[in-house]
């Protein structure tokens, strides 16, 4: 009797394990998702606009100008991602996570899809390094 009620302890202990680390890594992808909903704000760009052969600008880069800060970006929860300038939207594009580490975006009419590492996703701050290593950094636009 002894060892059946240990049999069914260790059992009971090793599916809740299992769930609980299982649903665990799900969740972590799952916050990633929903933390990137919503409106950020370009605050600043590192590695683009250089003279280097080797530099690369994604295409919806080249109208930016002086007004870097009246530029942003809307994620929705329905993969789509809205380009807006002064608050008014230019374009829109569409996102999806590979991991939690990285995204891709492509255009309505792009045949390819722009893939981007995720170096800080949290509730004020955005990180995106594409691959030629340039930086995108955002903030949360909180209304």
């Amino acid at each position: 009797m002894k060892n059946a009620f240990i049999v069914l302890l260790i059992a009971a202990i090793g599916a809740g394990a299992y769930l609980y680390f299982g649903k665990k890594q799900n969740h972590n992808s799952l916050h990633f998702k929903e933390l990137i909903v919503g409106r950020w704000q370009i605050d600043s760009l590192k590695g683009f606009f250089t003279n280097s052969p080797n530099s690369h600008n994604p295409s919806w880069l080249d109208s930016i100008d002086s007004n870097l800060k009246k530029m942003g970006f809307e994620f929705k929860n329905d993969r789509i991602v809205f380009q807006t300038f002064d608050d008014k939207i230019l374009d829109s594009s569409h996102y999806s996570f590979v991991n939690d580490k990285t995204i891709l975006i492509w255009g309505n009419t792009d045949s390819g899809k722009e893939k981007f590492t995720i170096d800080t996703l949290d509730s004020s701050k955005l990180n995106l390094k594409d691959n030629d290593s340039g930086v995108f950094y955002f903030s949360r636009i909180i209304n």
